[in-house]
């Protein structure tokens, strides 16, 4: 099982996980320290579960929909979001490094 994730935030700003090109957000936090996360699309029932920042258990195979962006664009979102959520009173700039980053993975992925 691949256990490589991401921390990401929903759109409205909550605590996410980026897994194999899909959004989960927290569902709740476990009374053994695990935590539940589910898949962000409302009918799709996948779900992983996360203790001590290790994937224990995963369900996340045969979404019931396509993710919506590639890992690579979604990875350069996440990071934006940061950045902004942590820095609030700083104004928002977007390096033409993640413009070029955009632009070459969706390049990329109309070859395929």
């Amino acid at each position: 099982m691949d256990t490589k994730f991401a921390w990401s935030t929903t759109k409205k700003g909550e605590q996410a996980i980026l897994y194999n090109n899909y959004l989960y957000n927290l569902k709740r936090e476990n009374k053994n320290t695990s935590s539940l996360y589910v898949c962000t699309f409302k009918s799709c029932s996948r779900s992983i579960t996360l203790k001590n920042n290790v994937i224990i258990k995963s369900n996340d195979e045969n979404h019931n929909h396509e993710p919506k962006l590639s890992e690579n664009v979604q990875r350069v979102f996440c990071g934006l979001k940061r950045r902004v959520l942590d820095d609030v009173d700083q104004p928002i700039t977007i390096s033409h490094r993640y413009i070029y980053i955009i632009k070459d993975t969706k390049d990329s992925s109309d070859e395929e």
